[in-house]
């Protein structure tokens, strides 16, 4: 403001003018793009999609839960309740013949020592249980129908005689009149001291959490403590009142049984579970933010984008998704907890739940790292979700991929194309590359010996074909064109005095802005007679009137509206005659004593003044402000603003 007059009344006052320019933005919709599909495995596909407008980067693992050879597994870091590993160590550790672990992501959130923060189970024996939670966690029957609630655990040890205790929890430490089930996750031996009894049990039916197995006793020792854990049992310890049910009622050869139940009541008997945090689709809709809430969520969490993980399932319970995205990187930024959940009801799922995410997100694929993990290398972490299948590996070759078989490129971009073996049941087979021969469908482009190929100038639609020892598979390109442009400013005033500068953005099929050269626009006025532009969108009026400018790209056009006012002299703005459109606003104001009213105590050209009385609530470490505005139209474009 070139010239300013403050009147300084009983109170110190300070007055905001704000002059507001508003544009349009560009509100693309988002596209997700598959980049691939892949058949990784008998009733498995891997996808990987990319939306390069934001940009984000997701690998996504199908499964198919009735497929006769898929299993689902959880795994816990080095096999133990406390351990670190990396994912694809235990995908790795886990694969041999007849149980080959086609895909993995990482689980759960993990403290110290990486103990998992939520409950786990494999194969129906419980790696580490909670008696509290309001956590989502996700679950599978031993007929693979996943389930996601927040499950907690607690349990009963019922004697021969009938007579039953609870079970305090198992795979932690033992502490007063607690009764602890120990097993191989926990360690080699129990770590307990000498006060209390322990139970060297064999089971003799199937493990199952939310149903009961039933143990015999091998061993009680009491008045010792730190029993041994061989693999193949468990131990039943008991300190105070429960090592005293342990005495009483259970004898070596005596058969017992142990039932880890679940809450909330009326789950079903399950195989698998592995904690998460929290649920992000329910019933098929977004749930990202209601599920951060509902959990207990404090912060930012759910609305900061991070690299994250996730798990979910379709209506009909019968296909998985594993999901991760790639953040904190320029290929990718990172998803809010709603942006990952509009991904999944995109792609498909009902019900799904975030897991670990940031540096602990990572996708395996037959032994690979498929994602980016955001700290440059895979992070060690506490368990993993697995998809393994029990079909054979031939190792004859039987079919090809290209990846990508997708590709969507503006003209002089270069997309390098690749392609996999696999044999009968999707297991990679071993390829020579320089023996594969790629051609073009049609005049899309150009492509090299070696499959790398360049967008041609022209919009337009074809294939790339690799052809290998009689295999063949083909690549869907588009090669993208300008699809809008978009000119700003869009509705201003001027005058004939000064220049206004339009400038244009471009944006391909995608929402992805292109930088074109000044001589593939072409600037235009409706009516010369009022107004002119250049070849680089200097504005000038003529005359006063309205007129629009025009640019063009091709057939493609945006159009700015522009009104031409010629003022000289002064024009009042603000007279003070009236409350209307007039609001305060602030900081530290106590609004009982905060008020505008009209004066006629002191005017300049009209007859009123505005007062303002008010009251700071603030202390000297609190800055207090007052704000009085009001939205208004001034005529022409001002050369100063007063203000008395």
């Amino acid at each position: 403001l070139p010239d300013f007059e403050g009147y300084r009344m009983k109170h110190s006052l300070s007055i905001l003018i704000c002059f507001l320019v508003l544009s349009a933005a560009v509100s693309a919709q988002i596209k997700y793009d598959t980049l691939s599909s892949t058949r990784v495995g008998p009733g498995m596909m891997y996808y990987q999609v990319r939306v390069p407008a934001v940009p984000w980067t997701l690998e996504m693992l199908v499964v198919d839960l009735k497929h006769p050879q898929v299993l689902l597994e959880t795994v816990k870091a080095k096999d133990k309740v406390q351990g670190y590993e990396r994912t694809s160590s235990m995908a790795a550790r886990k694969s041999y013949a007849g149980h080959e672990v086609v895909g993995a992501v990482n689980g759960d959130f993990y403290g110290t020592n990486g103990i998992p923060v939520n409950i786990q189970a494999i194969n129906g024996e419980v790696v580490r249980s909670v008696t509290y939670n309001t956590r989502s966690i996700f679950g599978l029957t031993p007929a693979y129908k996943p389930l996601i609630a927040p499950i907690a655990l607690k349990g009963r040890v019922f004697a021969k005689n009938g007579t039953t205790n609870e079970l305090t929890a198992i795979n932690n430490d033992r502490y007063e009149n607690y009764l602890i089930l120990y097993n191989k996750y926990f360690g080699s031996s129990t770590n307990t001291n000498q006060f209390g009894t322990e139970l060297l049990c064999r089971a003799i039916s199937g493990w199952g959490v939310n149903d009961t197995v039933t143990l015999v006793v091998e061993n009680k020792v009491s008045g010792t403590g730190n029993m041994g854990i061989p693999a193949d049992k468990v131990v039943v310890s008991g300190h105070g009142t429960s090592s005293s049910f342990l005495n009483t009622n259970c004898a070596v050869g005596d058969t017992i049984r142990v039932l880890p139940s679940l809450t909330p009541a009326g789950l079903p008997r399950v195989k698998e579970l592995i904690g998460g945090y929290p649920r992000i689709v329910k019933n098929g809709q977004n749930y990202g933010v209601a599920g951060f809430l509902e959990e207990g969520g404090t912060g930012t969490f759910h609305t900061d984008r991070h690299p994250r993980t996730a798990v979910g399932f379709s209506q009909d319970s019968s296909k998985l998704y594993l999901v991760t995205v790639d953040g904190r990187q320029a290929h990718s930024l990172g998803m809010s907890l709603s942006e990952l959940a509009d991904f999944m009801v995109a792609a498909g799922v009902w019900h799904a739940v975030n897991l670990d995410g940031g540096g602990s997100t990572t996708m395996v694929l037959h032994n690979k790292v498929m994602n980016k993990p955001s700290d440059n290398q895979e992070r060690t972490v506490s368990n993993a979700l697995l998809a393994i299948t029990t079909a054979p590996r031939t190792g004859i070759l039987k079919h090809i991929q290209m990846a990508p078989d997708k590709g969507r490129l503006y003209k002089g971009d270069t997309l390098s194309f690749s392609f996999t073996g696999w044999d009968d049941n999707y297991f990679p087979v071993t390829v020579n590359p320089t023996q594969a021969v790629y051609s073009l469908s049609k005049n899309i482009g150009t492509i090299t010996a070696s499959g790398l190929f360049t967008a041609g100038a022209v919009r337009d639609t074809g294939y790339v074909i690799v052809d290998y020892q009689g295999f063949r598979d083909s690549a869907r390109i588009i090669v993208k064109g300008i699809e809008a442009v978009q000119i700003a400013p869009r509705q201003i005033i001027a005058d004939t005095l000064r220049f206004v500068r339009f400038t244009v953005k471009a944006f391909d099929l995608d929402g992805v802005q292109r930088v074109l050269p000044t001589w593939e626009y072409a600037w235009s006025v409706s009516d010369p007679s009022k107004a002119s532009v250049d070849s680089l969108g200097n504005f000038r009026g003529k005359q006063a009137g309205e007129v629009k400018v025009i640019v063009r790209h091709n057939s493609i056009a945006d159009t700015a509206k522009v009104k031409i006012e010629i003022g000289q002299g002064y024009a009042l703005v603000e007279g003070f005659e009236s409350l209307s459109g007039w609001s305060i606003s602030g900081e530290n104001i106590d609004t009982v004593y905060t008020k505008i009213s009209l004066s006629d105590s002191a005017h300049s050209q009209c007859t009123r003044s505005l007062q303002v009385d008010y009251r700071f609530t603030y202390s000297s470490s609190t800055t207090a402000n007052l704000i009085i505005s009001k939205s208004t139209t001034m005529f022409g474009v001002p050369d100063s603003v007063f203000m008395d």
